[in-house]
């Protein structure tokens, strides 16, 4: 009895630290967003007055709708705090487009998924390029740098 009481004990931690992000879902009043698993239990409470989930990249962006945001991971741990003045998922490089507010611009920099700066916040423009699988960052006086997916500067 004690082995197969351990056996289930076994099983439901290891369910439990499985538990995934799936996708984006409401509260019961409809006025916050948060993020539930396969089975619909909260992984992630609703908290946010806005959230998405990117399937792919397997990373939610959340935030106020005219506030700062910030990204989660699929276990709905902060990758990037809650600071900035614009995040975007780019799927086919599995980066993160980052900007903030700096002297009423905005200027734009490039994470890893897992928040890793790849290329730092400082351009007025970021441009992906699926068929080279390269960035084009914009300087502020308009000289294009070209960067790889990983960062590394071409």
């Amino acid at each position: 009895m004690k082995k197969l009481f351990f056996v289930l004990f076994l099983s439901v931690i290891s369910v439990a630290a499985k538990a995934q992000i799936d996708h984006v879902s409401h509260s019961a009043d409809a006025t916050k967003f948060g993020f539930v698993d396969v089975n619909e239990k909260w992984i992630v409470s609703p908290q946010w007055d806005n959230a998405s989930w990117d399937a792919k990249m397997q990373v939610g962006i959340v935030g106020d709708f005219k506030g700062p945001k910030g990204a989660i991971n699929v276990k709905g741990e902060f990758i990037l705090p809650i600071q900035y003045a614009k995040v975007r998922t780019n799927p086919q490089s599995q980066t993160l487009l980052v900007a903030e507010e700096r002297d009423g611009n905005l200027v734009w920099g490039i994470f890893d998924k897992t928040g890793k700066v790849l290329v730092p916040i400082q351009y007025k423009a970021v441009l992906f390029n699926r068929t080279t699988n390269q960035f084009e960052c914009t300087t502020a006086d308009g000289e294009k740098k070209l960067f790889s997916a990983t960062g590394e500067a071409i």
